[in-house]
């Protein structure tokens, strides 16, 4: 508003900025996020099963995980590729290059998919020396 106000600019960039750092912040802290154990799960089944149902079924949702998060990794480097290759930037009057955001999910995507693999492979090593 103040620049608006007293500019007499548009301000119309705010909200794609916006979206670019909301979108960059959400993914690049995942990782973070996933090894701190800071995500909203549902525990409701947790103290009716089995221990070791319990860590069958953690293990596959790792399992599950990751192959969306590897698919979406993927997928993400190639539309990053594909912008910064094509020189594409947003339909908006300020145009930022769409490889910003696009590299941002990327980075953001890869480091959650080695995130959720060192937990397997955490998981995996405790299964075999218990």
């Amino acid at each position: 508003m103040l620049v608006r106000g007293l500019c007499n600019a548009e301000t119309n960039w705010q909200g794609e900025m916006d979206g670019f750092l909301l979108a960059g912040t959400t993914v690049m802290t995942s990782a973070l996020v996933k090894h701190q154990q800071g995500h909203i799960g549902i525990e409701a089944f947790v103290g009716l099963l089995l221990p070791t149902v319990n860590r069958l079924s953690l293990l596959f949702v790792d399992i599950a995980s990751f192959l969306f998060c590897t698919f979406f990794t993927w997928k993400s480097w190639t539309l990053a590729h594909e912008a910064w290759e094509g020189g594409q930037v947003t339909d908006s009057i300020w145009a930022p290059p769409l490889a910003i955001p696009y590299g941002l999910m990327a980075i953001g995507m890869t480091l959650l998919s080695l995130q959720i693999l060192l937990q397997i492979a955490a998981a995996l090593t405790r299964r075999h020396r218990a």
